[in-house]
This record gives C-alpha cells, structure tokens and sequence, in this order.
C-alpha cells in the first residue's frame, strides 16, 4: 500500500526472469536491496507490477516515471524496457539512480553516468554493503551538487522534455475518458481470465504430451501453434530464449544457444510471455 506522506521511489527493473538468471531473482533483488534501502530512507518504493490501476497499465508506468520524486534503474541484464523507461526519465532531467549487479557490463551510452554495483548473489554481507552503497547515492542525487552531473541532458546541455500544464477539460472529453477506463479495465479482466485458461490447457496438455508428439502440435501458453526446433522469444522484452523442444508436465522446454535445456514452468513470470514472435 502506498504511503501518500512519503516520497515516491519508482524501481525501473526488469519483472520477468532472464533465462541466465534464477526463477524469482530480480523480485529478491527488489526485496532485499531495494526495499530495506527506501524505508531507511523513508521513500515509498513502487515498481511496475505493483500497479493496480484500471488505466492502461503502460500509461500508468510512464506517469510514475515521470511524477515520481526519485527512481532507482536496474540496468542489470540490459533489459530493453529497462532502457527506454531510463530514457523518458533522462529527458526530463529528473533524479535517479542506477544500479547495476556485478555480471552486468556497463551500458555503453550511459557509462560516463555514476552506477552503484551490487553482488548479484544477494549473499547477507554483501547485501548490506550495498544496502549503504545504495542508500548514499540516493542522498547524493536527492541533494546533488551543483557541480555533480549524472544526467545525460546536463551532460550534453540541452533543454530537457516538459510535461504540459494541466488543463480544464470538458465535460464529454471527461465522459469518454471514464469510458476508455471503464473498457481498459473489461479488457485487463479477460486477459487475465484468458491467460489463466491457457495455462491450464497447457498443463492439461503436457498431461496428454506423447498424444500430440504423434500428432506433431504444441501449443504455447499463448495458443500458438509451435514445431520442434522454432525460435522462441519473450514477447515482451523481445529478447530470443531457445529454440522449442516440447512440454511435459513440467513446463515448457527449449534449448538454449549454449546447447543446454531449460524449462520454464508455469509458476514462471516468463511462462505467459513465450512467443514465436519478439513482439
């Protein structure tokens, strides 16, 4: 729940899982590292899943990006997401502050801007180092130096992006506007009760897998049609996983470019987000 008293803290982060990382790990970053971090500071953190909204939830993400007193970006994994939510809040020259976890390289563009690292094992010790590394970096941009520069709009001195002023509306634009809510939130209600339905044909499915083998049908979480051997992608970042090896009770199994099998299984974020397709 959000606390209206404190400042708002926005996490720019990746949500789902990269295959090279463990099932559930940014979500340990955010609750070990992030979290502790903002209410020693007294900062009320939010992150793009913890949007309720009936808006858009797109619309959603970009207004906190660009209303929220700081955000903290984790460029970790090099999340194409990440990057553009990064760049709507640079254009505005607002506070934030990267992180990134050690197996992370810079980003190239942005390495000439200040990055705390953190140890991607979230080992206790380690933790808490970074937990004080965070929590100073986060003080020195909430109060910067007027010398201090970690943004790319001061860095190469140019105007930065305004928000317009806010302005009356008329009664029919403010009709149409609780309409649009009110069918965003229908929509978000049958996506989700569709997302729930395919899961569970697909873990009926995998139940009936040397059925279909004969056949030569997959189907992804999503109802794609799928063969042995395609490309899969996350539809969301985009970012090629695998190519399809098949279901079983466990999940969805793919190979990756390494030669070694992965599955993700229905608990996984990444699980509805498999695609043929990088869109």
């Amino acid at each position: 729940m959000e606390n209206k008293s404190q400042k708002s803290c926005f996490v720019i982060m990746p949500i789902t899982d990269p295959p090279e990382y463990d099932n559930g790990h940014f979500k340990r970053v955010y609750e070990h590292l992030i979290r502790p971090t903002c209410a020693a500071l007294e900062l009320n953190p939010i992150r793009a899943d913890d949007v309720k909204s009936a808006n858009h939830i797109i619309l959603d993400i970009l207004q906190r990006i660009v209303t929220a007193d700081i955000v903290i970006c984790d460029l970790s994994s090099k999340n194409a997401n990440v990057m553009y939510e990064l760049g709507v809040r640079q254009a505005f020259n607002l506070p934030v502050v990267l992180i990134k976890d050690s197996r992370t390289e810079r980003v190239f563009d942005i390495q000439g801007l200040r990055t705390v690292d953190y140890d991607e094992k979230l080992r206790i010790d380690c933790v808490n180092n970074d937990i004080k590394s965070l929590t100073e970096a986060i003080k020195a941009t909430i109060k910067p130096n007027q010398h201090d520069v970690n943004s790319l709009v001061k860095l190469l001195s140019i105007k930065k992006a305004e928000l317009p002023k806010n302005s009356p509306i008329s009664d029919d634009t403010a009709l149409i506007l609780a309409s649009l809510r009110d069918v965003s939130a229908r929509l978000l209600i049958i996506e989700q009760t569709r997302f729930n339905e395919d899961r569970q044909v697909l873990i009926s499915s995998a139940k009936r897998h040397t059925v279909r083998q004969s056949l030569k049908v997959n189907l992804l979480p999503r109802g794609e049609e799928v063969t042995v051997g395609e490309e899969i992608f996350d539809s969301v970042g985009g970012k090629y996983i695998g190519k399809f090896v098949g279901i079983d009770s466990n999940g969805v199994i793919l190979r990756k470019s390494d030669n070694t099998e992965l599955i993700i299984p229905p608990d996984n974020d990444l699980f509805n987000m498999l695609s043929t397709l990088p869109f």
